[in-house]
C-alpha cells in the first residue's frame, strides 16, 4: 500500500511540474518572437511592417508564431509592454526632487532629463518603441483595440507624469505663477514632447544606410521647451 502511494504521489508530483516545464518554453518562444520582429523594425518603417515579415525572420511556421501571437497588434503590444519603468528612472527622478536647488532650475533639470532619456532611448533600439506610439497616436480607434493589453507605463511617461505632479505641487505653494492655466501648460509639454519623440531631427547615416536621430537636435528642441515652460511659469 505504501509503494502504492509513493507511486501516485510521484506521478502528481511529475503532472505538477509539466506546466512549468512548458509556461517556460512559450515564455522562450515568445521572446525568440519579439526579438524577430524588433529587428524587421529596425530594417523597415512599423507601419510597412506584417505578421508574414516576422514569420519569416523568426524562422518559424506560420502557425507556430500565431500560437503565440494572433496578429500584428499582439506583438506590437509585446514590444510596448517591454518598455517598462525601469529602476534606473525611478531612482534618477527620486534625485531629482531630493536636490537643493531653486525650483526653476530642479524644472529645469527635470525637463533636459527627458531630453536625455529619449535620447538614450533611441540610441538603445528605443526608436521602434517611439515608432510605434506614433503609430497608434495616429489611429485612435486602433489603439483602443490594444488599451487594456498593456500592463506597464512607459519610462517617458512616468518621467511626465512626475513632472507634471512636481509643476503642480510648486504651482500649489506659490513657487511658480503661470501665465496660463496649468491644464494649458500640460498640454502644450505633452504636445512639444511628443513632437520631439515623433520627429527628432532625424539625419542620414550612411553606414547604417538609415535615418537617425541627432542627439544635438533633440538636446536643443528640449532646452527650448525648459526656456519656454520657464518663462510661462513666471521665471
Amino acid at each position: 500500500m505504501h509503494s502504492r502511494h509513493s507511486e501516485i504521489n510521484k506521478k502528481v508530483s511529475e503532472r505538477e511540474k509539466m506546466p512549468k516545464v512548458r509556461e517556460g518554453y512559450a515564455e522562450k518562444k515568445k521572446q525568440e518572437i519579439l526579438e524577430a520582429a524588433k529587428r524587421v523594425c529596425k530594417s523597415k518603417p512599423v507601419h510597412d511592417v506584417a505578421m508574414r515579415d516576422i514569420v519569416l525572420e523568426a524562422g518559424m511556421s506560420q502557425g507556430g508564431v500565431y500560437k503565440y501571437f494572433s496578429n500584428l497588434d499582439e506583438v506590437f503590444v509585446g514590444l510596448l509592454n517591454q518598455e517598462s519603468v525601469s529602476y534606473k528612472v525611478k531612482d534618477k527622478i527620486e534625485a531629482l526632487l531630493q536636490t537643493k536647488k531653486d525650483s526653476f532650475e530642479m524644472l529645469h533639470d527635470f525637463i533636459m532629463y527627458i531630453g536625455e532619456h529619449i535620447q538614450e532611448s533611441m540610441t538603445a533600439g528605443g526608436e521602434i518603441y517611439f515608432e510605434l506610439v506614433a503609430l497608434y497616436s495616429k489611429d485612435p480607434q486602433r489603439f483602443m483595440k490594444i488599451e487594456d493589453q498593456l500592463v506597464e507605463v512607459s519610462n517617458l511617461k512616468y518621467i511626465q507624469k512626475k513632472l507634471n505632479d512636481f509643476i503642480t505641487q510648486q504651482i500649489e505653494v506659490k513657487n511658480f505663477s503661470p501665465a496660463v492655466p496649468t491644464d494649458d501648460l500640460l498640454a502644450f509639454m505633452a504636445t512639444t514632447i511628443n513632437g520631439i519623440t515623433q520627429n527628432p531631427a532625424p539625419i542620414y547615416n550612411v553606414d547604417e544606410k538609415k535615418q537617425v536621430a541627432e542627439a544635438g537636435n533633440v538636446e536643443r528642441h528640449v532646452n527650448t521647451l525648459s526656456i519656454a515652460v520657464r518663462k510661462l511659469l513666471g521665471e
